[in-house]
């Protein structure tokens, strides 16, 4: 293992850039937490390439480098494919259940529907009959006791028209008779 560590160290100051003079700490950079993958710099890719390819003894070659990206690149499609059919696969099942629930409740409708229409028309339609019923008697009675109300108006105007002087002056002896009573007795 050490002996890794001393080709890449020496692979790696091969190819570094020249070094400026010290001016302190540098801040670090804020990572982009929206960024979905790290791209390399320039730099930072040669001094990659300085440890994996160049040098006397280099780590791995620029064949088993392709090989390895290769091989990266099948298993990532593999996982992905696997991955899909999962996803699929967890929605069609759930497509299904969903699909049997609402069987069931289109179901629970239609049973509650058909009771409705069974038990409850008839059940309505008594209650208005009923109510029909005590409608029309109300209003013959209340027909009725309007018409002997317009009845007897009627009977009295006509005698009023007939009979005025009679009832003018049965009218002054009654207003008399009235007026006497209250001055005697109060």
């Amino acid at each position: 293992m050490n002996h890794i560590n001393q080709r890449a160290t020496t692979n790696a100051t091969a190819v570094e850039p020249e070094k400026t003079p010290f001016q302190g700490p540098k801040p670090k950079p804020r990572p982009n937490l929206n960024a979905t993958s790290r791209a390399y710099s320039e730099t930072e890719a040669k001094i990659l390439q300085g440890f994996l390819v160049s040098g006397e003894k280099p780590i791995a070659k620029r064949e088993d480098v392709i090989e390895l990206y290769n091989r990266m690149v099948t298993l990532l499609r593999a996982l992905n494919e696997s991955l899909t059919e999962k996803n699929d696969a967890r929605t069609k099942t759930e497509r299904t259940h969903l699909d049997s629930r609402f069987d069931r409740i289109d179901g629970a409708v239609n049973s509650m529907e058909g009771a409705l229409r069974i038990e409850l028309a008839p059940l309505l339609g008594q209650i208005v009959e009923e109510k029909l019923q005590h409608h029309t008697k109300a209003t013959t009675k209340k027909s009725r006791s309007m018409l002997g109300r317009i009845s007897l108006i009627a009977v009295g105007l006509a005698a009023g028209v007939f009979l005025s002087d009679t009832i003018l002056s049965e009218a002054q002896n009654v207003t008399a008779i009235i007026q006497g009573f209250i001055v005697n007795n109060f």
